[in-house]
């Protein structure tokens, strides 16, 4: 019997010379085998010539061999290429083997991995090699991503261990042992190719749009410094849809680049699909980022650059670059008052942020009020008056208080039966707004800032509202164009929903509605210039006290009331009216004019109807200097007497009784009382007001009582040990005021922490950007500022500090994390909010999921149109797999080009208003799929009236 080690060396030796070329064989003819120790080694991509790289970031050059018995010699790889940018290689042989590189601008950035700087074109490559019988691959990733040329020559060649070197064989320990062998036969020894890759350019940068809210693809929409800011990269593949693509963004500001460059995407994964024919409403057909603070000032150069496909930049963006600018803006400032109704701080906190994110401000510094309590108002203009005479009475009445008193109300409201949405002033600082309507209060906010009716639906227009002549979009639509750079998206910074060209105008009456660029830059305008510049105001002498006139005015009847008076301390000086068509005169008992002002009352606007029973009403409050004997006030129109209030013989008087000093008021309902009468048996009205610093400054929370008792809870108020109530009470003229006899204790409250932004269902993966937003709410201190708020992780610690907390999850430790934010109030009370977000290192499997867009639709047509009008509606697999879908309307009018099919899909909606009522219609399109969640959109069509003698509108000019 042969023992088993000769036969185990004689199928050694069997298989090496198995392996060998033939006499006279030529390399070429062997294919690219290499013998020696090695005993087959094949080249991929094989022969030479030209190969396409079609992941062409990157050249992968791939060594197979196979080797027989243990060996241990030196390998060398000679590498030549074209491009000098800097070059990754990477080879997994290497692992556990001394390795050498031939040149010290390349460093061993790992086991496995060197990098070189640009300009190294040569590099060899070696290393000693230990391996026992196995068969594997050498692979040389080749990073090219920053050459410029089209094509890319790579030269290798592959010197093995010369003839006279030795191999020692060792058989396991398991196996018999086995004596060293030496092989002394001079084989082939190295192999040397040429291959010119083609850099296919598989992706194309189209346009780098940076959008904080509405935007074209030319960003010629003003950019507000520090506001969240996301830039939304759109690319194109060439010529299919190309999976996984993962992209970065570059920044810079005067060729510095920015803190955290270059910035991962947002897009779950950080990775798209990137389509042949994306549509700019899908949130993932592009790869958005958010900006971090430090980006969003000055001037700053953004470059997109693939991360494994080779990009090109269209025309429309030279170098996948852009440049832009962020101008300053001023904060708004909101004061929530309830109007009857208990609204939670959450409450408010939801409406500052439907506020944010549609108007052009950095940041909202809002304030709750303290449970505004009034007699009931029939109207939401008369609740209007009731904010304006509270602003006065708080002494924001110079340009420096940028206040915009605010009353949010239930649409069970029965005192609003007359108000359908919302009203305001122009050019004022007072709204009311339906509370359920996100888009009523910024909609209120903009007649605020001078902006009037586009004509979207048609009967914007009714009543006493103007309709903005200068609008550009025809139809009230928030872009003419629908597609290309010119076409203008609305994007919500909060939830980065999109909004197509066809959605109507804010300060329409289409709904759904967004901001349009002319709504947002006329915002953006008028605010600079009320707030972010000292003005030169005409002023009024300050005089020792102030008097606050109110009243209506009914300009189609010809009739006024003037509401009963109150004086005020008077600030350092008071802004004069602006002149106009009515007058306040002041006469003494004689009868002689002391001092008189002409004005121009407000003219409310509300998003409704004027209904019958509440004609065209016009207010004014106005604070003005209290004329020494003054016995009389007017009201005129020219010379016209519209009212008039006198004064009685004697004041009132008033005597503040509970709480009166020394009390500690807990959280339980506190009566506040007080003693009034009046010498000529007058009936009086009464303003509460309280103070937290002793009487230093003073916020109303009751206007225009008749009872002298009012029922108020401790928790509305801010905390602690220096607090006093104010009533005035007036007759009507006269004014008589006292305070609680010494301050009282209050107890203080803890702040409420508010968390925005979790997104993907809270899942991020790979080196994909934690985005979330951080806010805080104190009674004592208002909005807590950024430094007072601190961020943390159950696994990882702390995180952040500041009002958003931007963190890579790659810094991150897999799995489940709790993500806290601490607010802490200047008296040390903290509060804490949540949110669970899961951190992957590998993009799990995801269920099928709809994403459909746009979200909702709003059309109009009219009622003698015999049209039908078609939106595309494109539906997306936001998971994995497949996602086989059907889809239904409600009703009949509305329709679908197919109602079943596979995702990705587009699809035509088209509407057919004919037989319609003349009014508001709304369908729902329901999309199902087997074991997938359904969605649904919802469409609105408003059907027009056709006008009997159509009004042309003709540009308003204000004077």
């Amino acid at each position: 019997m042969i023992p088993r080690r000769i036969l185990f060396l004689l199928a050694v030796i069997w298989g090496i010379v198995g392996m060998m070329p033939h006499p006279g064989q030529t390399l070429a003819q062997h294919n690219g085998a290499l013998s020696d120790h090695v005993l087959v080694a094949a080249v991929n991509p094989a022969g030479s010539g030209t190969q396409t790289a079609r992941d062409s970031k990157q050249i992968v050059l791939t060594i197979e061999a196979y080797q027989y018995p243990l060996v241990i010699g030196n390998v060398k790889y000679n590498l030549r290429w074209a491009s000098t940018g800097t070059k990754t290689l990477s080879y997994p042989w290497a692992e556990g083997s001394s390795l050498t590189v031939s040149d010290a601008r390349c460093t061993k950035t790992s086991s496995t991995t060197v990098e070189c700087a640009a300009g190294v074109t040569a590099l060899e490559v070696s290393y000693r090699y230990r391996r026992l019988m196995f068969t594997g691959q050498n692979t040389f990733v080749v990073d090219v991503s920053s050459t410029s040329n089209n094509s890319f020559d790579l030269t290798y060649q592959i010197n093995y261990p010369s003839a006279t070197n030795y191999v020692r064989a060792t058989l396991p320990p398991t196996s018999e042992s086995a004596n060293a062998l030496t092989w002394t036969r001079s084989w082939i020894t190295s192999f040397s190719n040429r291959m010119t890759f083609s850099l296919e350019e598989q992706i194309s940068a189209t346009a780098l749009e940076v959008t904080q809210g509405i935007q074209d693809l030319n960003n010629n929409v003003v950019l507000i410094a520090e506001r969240p800011t996301y830039v939304r990269a759109h690319v194109q593949s060439k010529p299919g849809d190309q999976t996984n693509v993962s992209a970065v963004l570059h920044g810079q500001r005067n060729g510095i680049p920015l803190p955290g460059s270059p910035l991962a995407p947002s897009n779950l994964g950080g990775t798209i699909t990137v389509k042949n024919n994306p549509d700019r409403g899908q949130l993932n057909d592009s790869f958005f980022f958010r900006l971090p603070l430090a980006w969003r000032t000055g001037t700053v150069e953004l470059e997109l650059d693939m991360r494994n496909a080779r990009i090109g930049c269209a025309s429309s963006l030279p170098d996948c670059k852009t440049r832009v600018d962020f101008d300053s803006s001023t904060t708004l400032y909101l004061r929530f008052l309830d109007a009857g109704n208990t609204v939670p701080d959450r409450t408010y906190y939801i409406a500052a942020l439907n506020v944010f994110e549609r108007l052009p401000v950095p940041t909202i510094d809002w304030d709750r009020g303290r449970s505004l309590k009034v007699n009931p108002v029939r109207s939401g203009k008369d609740l209007l008056l009731k904010l304006h005479k509270f602003k006065m009475i708080d002494n924001c009445i110079n340009p420096s208080c940028k206040y915009h008193y605010v009353s949010l109300y239930p649409p069970s409201s029965s005192i609003f039966y007359t108000l359908e949405n919302g009203v305001a002033h122009p050019g004022g600082a007072t709204a009311v707004a339906l509370l359920t309507r996100p888009d009523v209060l910024s909609h209120e906010l903009g007649h605020n800032f001078n902006r009037d009716h586009p004509l979207c639906r048609g009967d914007e227009g009714t009543g006493n509202q103007a309709i903005d002549g200068f609008f550009p979009h025809p139809g009230g639509k928030i872009s003419t164009d629908t597609a290309g750079p010119a076409a203008f998206y609305g994007f919500n910074i909060r939830s980065t929903e999109i909004y197509h060209p066809g959605t109507g105008d804010l300060m329409s009456y289409c709904f759904p509605n967004w901001p349009s660029a002319h709504t947002y830059t006329g915002i953006w305008n008028d605010m600079v210039s009320r707030y972010g510049t000292t003005l030169a105001t005409a002023t009024l002498a300050a005089t020792d006290h102030a008097i606050i006139v109110s009243g209506v005015i009914t300009p189609t009847q010809g009739t006024a009331t003037l509401e009963p008076l109150y004086t005020l301390d008077a600030p350092s000086a008071l802004p004069a009216p602006a002149p106009g068509s009515y007058t306040l005169r002041f006469k003494d008992a004689a009868g002689d004019v002391l001092a008189s002002y002409p004005f121009e009352p407000d003219t409310p606007v509300e998003l409704a109807t004027t209904t019958s029973d509440e004609p065209d009403l016009r207010s004014f409050v106005l604070a003005l200097p209290w004329p020494a004997g003054v016995a009389r006030v007017e009201l005129l129109r020219g010379e016209q007497l519209l009212a008039t209030r006198s004064a009685s013989a004697s004041p009132p008087t008033v005597t503040v009784t509970n709480p009166n000093g020394g009390e500690n008021l807990s959280s339980a309902p506190v009566t506040l009382s007080w003693n009034a009468s009046d010498p000529d048996g007058d009936p009086l009205v009464y303003v509460v007001q309280y103070s937290r610093d002793n009487g230093a400054t003073w916020e109303t929370i009751a206007l225009d009582l008749s009872a002298t008792t009012l029922e108020l809870d401790p928790a509305d108020f801010p905390g602690g040990d220096q607090s006093l109530f104010r009533v005035q009470a007036s007759d009507g003229f006269h004014t008589a005021v006292d305070q609680s006899d010494a301050v009282f204790s209050v107890a203080r409250h803890a702040p409420e922490a508010f968390i925005e932004g979790l997104a993907n269902g809270g899942m991020y993966v790979g080196e994909q950007m934690l985005l979330l937003d951080g806010s805080a709410y104190d009674r004592e201190d208002g909005m807590l500022p950024a430094t007072a708020l601190r961020w943390s992780s159950n696994r990882d610690g702390a995180l952040d500090i500041g009002a958003e907390l931007t963190r890579g999850v790659a810094a991150m430790s897999a799995g489940t994390h709790t993500i806290t934010l601490t607010a802490t109030d200047s008296d040390g009370q903290s509060a804490t909010a949540s949110v669970t977000i899961q951190v992957y290192r590998e993009r799990p499997t995801l269920p099928a999921g709809f994403s459909l867009a746009p979200g909702e639709m709003g059309l109009v047509a009219s009622l003698a149109s015999n049209t039908t009008l078609t939106r595309t509606l494109t539906l997306r697999n936001s998971g994995d797999g497949e996602l086989n879908w059907s889809a239904s309307a409600d009703q009949p009018w509305a329709s679908l080009s197919s109602t079943s099919g596979s995702a990705p899909a587009d699809l035509v909606l088209t509407l057919d208003p004919r037989g319609l009522a003349a009014g508001e219609h709304t369908a729902t399109i329901a999309f199902s799929a087997p074991d997938v969640t359904a969605q649904a959109i919802n469409v609105y069509l408003y059907v027009q009236e056709a006008p009997s003698n159509p009004r042309i509108y003709l540009p308003l000019v204000r004077r």
